[in-house]
Order: structure tokens, then C-alpha cells, then sequence
């Protein structure tokens, strides 16, 4: 079950506050001294530690409160949405810290949260039962921090599942930040560290005080969650006090913390965001630490990076240009121009967050098919939003959605590339296309042999093998009838990879495909082995193995094993045995490695293959594919750190 059916004022509860990695200090000025902690007591409360240096195993377990209240003001006042709305986050329990690992530069921490008490209220609305078990549960797994030597929190990694849910980053992140200060380089000193959240990037001082760290945060020099045309300001009071032991390790913090945002132009109206943040942290010992019972076995997802700014911006593009509950389409499509600078590990991921948006969006409000499509036609040069806004009316694929479909369709030759492309992708990915799809394409498949022809005969064919027999004829003979007029073999190609998509087993089709077996250019034998891959029956199965085993040219056979991917596995799992131990071509074998990997190291007898040439194969980078096949989940950790 997901959470993203919250009201969106829960969402911008926890915004403000969520903190982000902090780096070394950058700049450091006098302040009154304060006497160090006296040497020989190294867990003497109220010590002023110059490093953070845990013993390796060390485990602190301390008690937690946590709450945090936001209102917002300003915003936009109709029958649905409040002028006002409030939002609040209440968190009871334990957080437990194990030191994993110790080096020169890096100290990594396995932290888990034990909650007894959870509440989450939006618009005086609280959490659903069943939605609150999915987040304790979420927040119940493991999380990992790596510190520096001066206390700075350099990354945090979370539960895959767990970071792809923003009300859990955001009360990972908050806590992380409160359970982890930065130390000045001598008690003396004052230690400046640049801190990144979803609102922005600020500057947080930290300085003992009487015995005590005390933190503060200034203005945020930048703000994530305003365009650059728009105005907006972000100032924060308040402090965090913390007391130490002589390791640097936590024994106590306080925090009163409030922040205040402000978005919009200076005299106008404007949207003002008030979000008060209190917290207790208490050590309560030391001993064995308290395992998360959330995967039993102890087994959990992969832990994966988190990078702020690139949730903040998805987090942001959930809301209207004024923040107004719920967001309206136009507001979230125009979002995602930000995610154009994301880090790429979170692009796909932070797409995502919009995608689902404007399908929920599509599915209350089916005047918004309308909208997108307008909206494309306007920004069609932007990709990202081609390709969020086109999937989402595909993946609803009703009257409405379709009904605007097939108008971008009737003037993608006016369109902007990138728009026309999309358009004719996702049309052919509807699964109950609509006469008027197959009627559009059909008429852009006919003129031409340019780019948006040859897109739209593709998608034709896609079209027609969601299609009844008698449905899908005219469309077949139609295709059929420009695969035989085709000016050349590339164009030619092309109306058999439609012929392809249209899962057929007429005899004038395959005719035409095992014409293409038959030619002396390989690019042609390689696009009639790949026509064959949906076709019906045993005939696509015999052309497969035979052009796999006999075809002399590499490239063909690599179709061919490629086109095998739509067929069923087990049948063609002695094929790849064969061909892994006799093929010796490296870019056959990968090939078959790759879909060996696509099945699943746990999929019935892909394992032992994948294992064979992980160990033999003569080809370094074919064993270096099987090994992350074998091991996915390490191996996307190690991607998504690099």
C-alpha cells in the first residue's frame, strides 16, 4: 500500500524540516572559550569533543520525541481548499545507533528507529489505520549514516521502498540530522557547515556553549521549492542544544527550531509557511541493539543514497505554482522543467513521483485529458514532460485520455519532434485503443516515409495486435502493402518491425519475413528474425533457433537471441546452454547473459548458467555481466554510489 493518497498538506508538514547531508566545515571564527573535558573521563557528559570517534561496536540506544506542526497561509481560497491549512507529525519511541564500521575519513552507523507512538494529522484529518501500519512499518527498517571525523553527516542511505515514501524520508532525515552534530576543530571555535534539506541549502553554526554544542541555522541562501522567476525567502529560529561525551557520541539534544517560508512576489499575495519543530533525545544505554522486527530473518531491501535536492524537487512538483490542495496538472507538468538537472540515479524515480500524481489527477478529474494535451503542444520541446505527461494518459487509456491522444495525433506533424514521438509511442502502448487511434495512425503511416510515418506504422502495428482478427485486418493489409512498396530495405525493415508488433501469423506476413531471412544484407536478416519475435505458434520458434545457431553473421544471431526474450524461457534454456559453451562470438554471449539477467537469478535454471560464466567465460566483461546479474542488488547499490 502506498501513503501518496495523504492530503497534500502532510506531505508539507515534514518539508521544511527535512535535513540533508551536511559537509566538512567550511569556515571557522573565535569564540569564548570554554575548558575541554578533562582527559582520562572519556564518557564525562557535557565534554567538548574536537573529533567524533566511537569505539568500533559501540551501541547507543536513546529515547525519542519528535513533533512537528506547519501551517500554511496564503493560499489560494475556493470552495475545495482553504485560505489555511495545518499539517502535524508526532513521533515517541527509541532510536538505536551501532557503529559498523570506523576509519580515517568515515564512520558508518546502522541506526534503527522502535516507535510506540505515531501520529500524522493533515486539515485536522488523522492518518488512516492502514496507511499508519505501512509507515511504521517503513520507518521500523534499518537506515545507514556515514560521519566524518568531525561529526558532519556525509551521506544517508535508506531501504529502497522506504526512500521511494517522503513522509519517511522526512523523519529520517530530521532525526539523522538532530542525532548527529558537527564539532568545531577546537572548543574555542565556531564550526560553519552548509546543510541541504527540501527547502533549501542554509548555513548551521555550531559552538559550545556553558559546557554544551549549541546549533543554530540562518536564512537558506537557496531555495529548492521556488522557480527562479519567482520570489521567495526562508529565515530560521531558534536552536539545538546538545550535550556530548568525550567520544563525541550523543548523550542529550533539545531542539525548538522554527522556520518561516515565504513565496510570491513583495507586495502581493503570497504564500507563508510557519513550521515549528520540537524535539528530545535521551541516551538510556548501551547494550545489545534492538534489531528491527519489520523483515523477519534480518533481511532487507538494498540501502540506497539519498540526494536531497533531487527529492526535494520531486516532493515540489507535487504542488500547484500557489501550493494549492490538490495540484492541479498544468502546476505539476511544469514542475518536472526542474528535474532536468536531477542526479541521474533519481531521474527515473523522481519522474515517477509525477507520473503517479497525474494519474490520480486523470482518474478524478477526466476534463485534465484536455489540459495535457494543450500542455504538450505548448512545451512539447521539453522531453521529460512528453514523456510523463503522454504515459499518464496512456496508463489511464480512457474516452477522455484517448479523445486527446488522437488530437495531439491529428497534428504531430506541427508538433514539436520530441512531442510527436512520445505521442506515437504511447498511442501504440494502449491496451483497448479506440477506432479513432487506428484511424489517425493509419492516416500518418500513409504519408510518407519520414520520421513521424515510420512512427506512426509502428504504433499502427502495436494497435493492431491489441486487436480482434477482424479488426486488426485493414490495418495489417495496410502495412503489408507498404512493406512491399518500400523505397528501400530500411524503410522496408521498419514495416516489418510493425508487421511484428502485430502479433500475426498470416501467410502473406510471414512471407514477407522470411523474405527478409533470405536477404544477403545482414541489417535485413536481423530485422525479419526480430519480426518474428510475437509471432504466434512454433514456426517463430523454429526460424529463432535457426538463425541462432546457423545465421554467419554475429549481429543475427544476437537478434535472434534477443528476439527469444518474448518467448518462453524454458524452452530455450538448453539453446543458451549451448550457446554459452560453443558460441564464440562475446556479443552472442552477452546477449543471451542479458536475458538471463532480465528472468532472474532466481527464475528455474538461469542461476547455474549465469554462475558458469561468471566463472569461465573468456570474456571479461561477459563474466563482469553474469557477476552483477548474480548479485543485483549490491551491485545497483554500488552504481547508485559512484
Amino acid at each position: 500500500m502506498s501513503l501518496h493518497h495523504l492530503p497534500l498538506m502532510a506531505w508539507f508538514a515534514l518539508v521544511p524540516l527535512l535535513a540533508a547531508c551536511s559537509r566538512e566545515p567550511e569556515s571557522a571564527v573565535p569564540v569564548a572559550a570554554t575548558p575541554p573535558a578533562a582527559a582520562g573521563d572519556p564518557v564525562q557528559p557535557g565534554a567538548t569533543p574536537s573529533t567524533y570517534a566511537p569505539r568500533p561496536g559501540a551501541e547507543t540506544h536513546l529515547s525519542l520525541e519528535w513533533e512537528n506542526t506547519t501551517v500554511l497561509a496564503g493560499l489560494e481560497v475556493r470552495d475545495d481548499a482553504p485560505a489555511a491549512a495545518t499539517g502535524r507529525v508526532r513521533v515517541v519511541g527509541t532510536l538505536d545507533l551501532e557503529v559498523l564500521t570506523t576509519t580515517a575519513s568515515t564512520t558508518t552507523l546502522r541506526s534503527t528507529l522502535g516507535l510506540t507512538g505515531l501520529e500524522v494529522s493533515s486539515l485536522d484529518t488523522d492518518l488512516p489505520p492502514e496507511a499508519n501500519a505501512v509507515l511504521r512499518s517503513l520507518l521500523a527498517r534499518p537506515f545507514e549514516l556515514d560521519v566524518a571525523p568531525s561529526g558532519a553527516l556525509l551521506a544517508l542511505r535508506m531501504d529502497r521502498e522506504a526512500r521511494d515514501e517522503q513522509l519517511v524520508v522526512g523523519l529520517v532525515t530530521s532525526i539523522a540530522r538532530i542525532a548527529r552534530p558537527s564539532l568545531p576543530e577546537d572548543p574555542s571555535r565556531v564550526a560553519v557547515v552548509t546543510e541541504e534539506d527540501l527547502t533549501g541549502r542554509s548555513l548551521a553554526s555550531h559552538a559550545f556553549r556553558d559546557g554544551r554544542l549549541v546549533k543554530t541555522r540562518t536564512a537558506y541562501t537557496q531555495l529548492h521549492g521556488v522557480p527562479p522567476s519567482a520570489a521567495g525567502s526562508a529565515s530560521v529560529k531558534g536552536e539545538t542544544q546538545y550535550t556530548l561525551d568525550a567520544e563525541g557520541s550523543l548523550v542529550a539534544a533539545r531542539v525548538d527550531e522554527t522556520l518561516v517560508l515565504s513565496s510570491g512576489q513583495p507586495g502581493s499575495a503570497s504564500l507563508r509557511t510557519t513550521s515549528r519543530t520540537q524535539a528530545l533525545l535521551s541516551r538510556t544505554g548501551g547494550n545489545s541493539p534492538t534489531r528491527s522486527t519489520a523483515n523477519p530473518g534480518g533481511e532487507t531491501s538494498p540501502l540506497v543514497p539519498v540526494h536531497f535536492e533531487a527529492i526535494a524537487r520531486a516532493t515540489f512538483a507535487r504542488g500547484a505554482a500557489s501550493y494549492t490542495p490538490p495540484p492541479t496538472v498544468e502546476s505539476a507538468l511544469l514542475r518536472l522543467g526542474a528535474l532536468g538537472d536531477a542526479l541521474p540515479i533519481d531521474r527515473d524515480r523522481l519522474r515517477g513521483v509525477v507520473l503517479r500524481e497525474l494519474v490520480r489527477t486523470l482518474r478524478a478529474r477526466p476534463e485534465a485529458a484536455s489540459a495535457i494535451g494543450g500542455f504538450v503542444s505548448t512545451h512539447g520541446e521539453q522531453e521529460l514532460i512528453d514523456v510523463v505527461a503522454l504515459s499518464a494518459l496512456r496508463i489511464v487509456g480512457d474516452a477522455p485520455c484517448q479523445r486527446a491522444m488522437v488530437s495531439l495525433l491529428e497534428r504531430a506533424r506541427s508538433l514539436p519532434l520530441p512531442a510527436a514521438r512520445q505521442a506515437l509511442i504511447q498511442a501504440g502502448g494502449l491496451q483497448e485503443p479506440m477506432p479513432a487511434i487506428a484511424v489517425v495512425l493509419g492516416g500518418l503511416a500513409r504519408k510518407g516515409e519520414d520520421d513521424i510515418a515510420r512512427g506512426a506504422a509502428l504504433a499502427l502495428g502495436r494497435v493492431a495486435g491489441h486487436l480482434p482478427k477482424e479488426r486488426a485486418k485493414e490495418w495489417v493489409d495496410m502495412l503489408v502493402s507498404l512493406a512491399r512498396r518500400a523505397a528501400n530495405d530500411d524503410v522496408r525493415g521498419t514495416y516489418l518491425a510493425a508487421l511484428g508488433n502485430a502479433r500475426t501469423d498470416r501467410a502473406d506476413v510471414l512471407a514477407l519475413f522470411d523474405a527478409a531471412l533470405n536477404s544477403r544484407d545482414p541489417r535485413l536478416r536481423a530485422r525479419g528474425v526480430d519480426a518474428f519475435r510475437l509471432v504466434p505458434g512454433g514456426r517463430a520458434d523454429v526460424v529463432l533457433r535457426a538463425r541462432v545457431t546457423n545465421d554467419r553473421d554475429p549481429n543475427v544471431r544476437t537478434a535472434a537471441v534477443v528476439a527469444s526474450r518474448a518467448r518462453p524461457l524454458a524452452e530455450y534454456l538448453p539453446l543458451y546452454d549451448e550457446l554459452l559453451t560453443n558460441e564464440e562470438e562475446a556479443v552472442v554471449r552477452r546477449a543471451v547473459v542479458e536475458v538471463l539477467a532480465g528472468a532472474g537469478p532466481e527464475t528455474a535454471g538461469v542461476r547455474p548458467l549465469l554462475e558458469r560464466v561468471a566463472a569461465r567465460d573468456v570474456d571479461a566483461d561477459v563474466r563482469e555481466l553474469a557477476h552483477r546479474a548474480l548479485a543485483p542488488a549490491s551491485s545497483s547499490r554500488e552504481e547508485e554510489t559512484r
